[in-house]
């Protein structure tokens, strides 16, 4: 990689004021924009073909147990690239957009290799983690105009409104009543398509009110429930009673005939007392405070911080992106597709 790269760089102006100093024009930095610049390895062949060998071969250790740790990892990265590049193949697409149709496949038992399930397994948490993040901004943005309140009394008074958009109706019907039904019928009146075949509407759910994202909130997580059930139950998503995410998704699937609003109100507390958990561990570690309420015996008192709703950035974007640099892939019109269908 060295030599590859010193060999293309030796001669060059650039690199000749780097070094000994002098003037720095448009014209040469123009001129080292292929060998400084990001996303610029098409123009570097021998170099691309250096670093694809270097993410697909792995390296001797010598140590039985770490060898074996690194020809797993290698192993994913290369089943990874072979995955995205069967799914480019048959449409163009951005990684978002990957993440989604695998979910969906999966979901409907047409793809069962490890790697797809292991993608689906992480959209899956990604979708739960986001309804999460949705019961935590209702509650914190409700608070926020309190000065203490139980989780009971703040569902009691969201069970009082009458204010579902129109925009939340269209994604389920039955929002509107749902605070008069029992658990078990609100959950199976979502439609379990809900958001199977799209990624969730992060910035529409943002700019709802309070009680309605709770009501996204239930609504993502009782679709999901119904989306991943054969992967769940046949052990290819692996539940853990540690994550509050598969807490929530148990909830959901135990739904019973006790009121909808006793079933909303354990949903609060769950993420309530995840966000509690987390956020004072790492407060034990020297981070700042980010507590957006603490718990004053039954009731919650707000801190005034605010909160937005989200997830980060999906991984997948990452490796698309330094496929393409690698000239794995190339962009289109229409999103990412294997180099070698273009040519």
């Amino acid at each position: 990689m060295w030599e590859s790269r010193n060999q293309n760089l030796t001669a060059t102006e650039a690199v000749e004021i780097l070094h000994s100093g002098g003037t720095l024009t448009h014209a040469i930095a123009k001129s080292a924009i292929e060998d400084f610049s990001l996303a610029a390895l098409s123009h570097r062949p021998d170099e691309a073909s250096l670093l694809r060998t270097a993410i697909t071969t792995p390296w001797d250790v010598g140590d039985t147990t770490s060898a074996a740790r690194i020809q797993r990892s290698y192993d994913n990265l290369r089943g990874t690239v072979t995955w995205v590049e069967h799914l480019l193949k048959v449409r163009p697409d951005y990684a978002s957009g990957i993440i989604v149709r695998n979910y969906q496949r999966c979901c409907a038992g047409a793809d069962k290799s490890s790697i797809a399930v292991s993608w689906a397994d992480y959209d899956y948490r990604r979708r739960c983690h986001f309804a999460l993040e949705l019961l935590l901004s209702s509650l914190t943005r409700d608070l926020s105009q309190r000065e203490h309140a139980t989780i009971s009394e703040i569902v009691a008074d969201w069970a009082t409104e009458d204010n579902a958009s129109d925009w939340v109706l269209s994604l389920w019907p039955q929002a509107k009543s749902t605070w008069q039904q029992t658990a078990i019928d609100s959950r199976s009146s979502v439609p379990p398509t809900l958001f199977a075949d799209t990624a969730v509407p992060i910035d529409n759910l943002r700019n709802v009110s309070p009680s309605e994202q709770a009501l996204a909130a239930f609504a993502i997580l009782s679709a999901t429930t119904s989306q991943t059930g054969s992967l769940r139950h046949n052990g290819l998503i692996e539940m853990q009673t540690a994550y509050p995410g598969d807490r929530s998704i148990q909830l959901i699937e135990d739904a019973s005939d006790e009121p909808f609003s006793d079933m909303m109100a354990r949903l609060l507390q769950l993420a309530a007392m995840a966000h509690l958990q987390t956020t004072l561990r790492k407060m034990g570690n020297g981070q700042k405070c980010s507590l957006r309420f603490f718990p004053d015996g039954p009731h919650l008192r707000p801190t005034g911080l605010g909160m937005s709703p989200g997830h980060s950035g999906d991984r997948l974007t990452n490796v698309c992106r330094f496929l393409t640099d690698l000239g794995m892939l190339q962009n289109i019109d229409n999103g990412l597709c294997p180099a070698e269908a273009t040519s």
